[in-house]
């Protein structure tokens, strides 16, 4: 019973991963996508078909696992070279976001660059008290959430004492950047990217905090629990991000590139979600042979 309820897990992602991103996909090679706002043009059957797919397959995922919660004791390695690699890129990519919005931040802060946002304060002239407080959690959470992950992927633990507390950073980091990105006035620009990110960006601290209180030993079998669902449903959102954007810059031979923090966020999230299918793919397999 437990290899087929993980089999149908397995074929429901990648039949998500056909319907969402091959949707959106169409969509925007079609131009359907208004480029300044985000917004779709035509092609409502392929919208309905993204749509419901994204609400039903991670819904069902959730639901399957709450239908199949169990105490099950089952181990995570990183036996697999490739996950082992993709952990430590998905850190690069943590550490890239930092250092691109820092740069951002003392640029707009040195030209008076207002943002009407409360988590944004610290890009006010002066800085306020606040937004610098915020500044430094992003700083500090994302250069220990890479250091985290590196560590995950070459010791497969972070040993014991408080230095298990950094498990969490990679997931505080997102948890920070969601509430300054996303709170306060947000202009209607690109409507559809942000549903998508801000998903990504729901759903994958719930993995990152799964997975991190797993290795460290914090109560593994519930945290396994949420592991599976939360994964899909990051690596689902991000590469109906990602992968539409990669095809059409190939597709019209547009490869133009602006190296900002939102270049940086999408690169991170592209490997964060390549490195999420990949080792709930090998999670999975490992747990089918106990």
């Amino acid at each position: 019973m437990r290899k087929d309820y993980l089999r149908l897990l397995l074929w429901t992602y990648a039949l998500a991963l056909l319907l969402c991103v091959g949707s959106r996909t169409y969509l925007m090679l079609g131009g359907y996508i208004d480029n300044s706002t985000g917004l779709y043009s035509g092609g409502f059957a392929f919208v309905w078909v993204f749509n419901i797919s994204l609400l039903v397959f991670i819904g069902a995922w959730f639901v399957l696992t709450i239908l199949r919660r169990g105490n099950s004791d089952y181990p995570i390695y990183f036996n697999n070279p490739l996950v082992r690699v993709l952990l430590i890129l998905t850190g690069a990519g943590i550490l890239a976001c930092v250092v691109a919005d820092s740069i951002e931040v003392i640029s707009k802060a040195a030209g008076g660059w207002v943002y009407p946002n409360p988590f944004s304060a610290y890009l006010a002239t002066p800085p306020t008290r606040w937004g610098l407080a915020i500044l430094v959690i992003k700083i500090v959470t994302g250069l220990l959430g890479a250091a985290a992950l590196t560590l995950f992927a070459l010791r497969n633990d972070l040993g014991s004492g408080k230095w298990r507390m950094i498990g969490a950073s990679p997931a505080v980091w997102q948890i920070v950047v969601l509430l300054e990105r996303f709170t306060g006035y947000i202009a209607p620009v690109h409507i559809s990217d942000t549903l998508l990110m801000i998903l990504f960006m729901v759903f994958s601290p719930i993995f990152l905090i799964g997975q991190s209180r797993t290795i460290c030993g914090f109560k593994p079998p519930d945290s396994r629990n949420y592991l599976i669902a939360s994964g899909f449903a990051a690596s689902l959102a991000g590469f109906s991000l990602t992968i539409p954007k990669i095809v059409l810059a190939i597709g019209t031979a547009d490869i133009s590139l602006h190296y900002n923090w939102l270049f940086f966020f999408n690169v991170y999230v592209f490997i964060f979600s390549v490195y999420t299918a990949v080792f709930l793919y090998s999670y999975i397999r490992a747990i089918r042979k106990v």
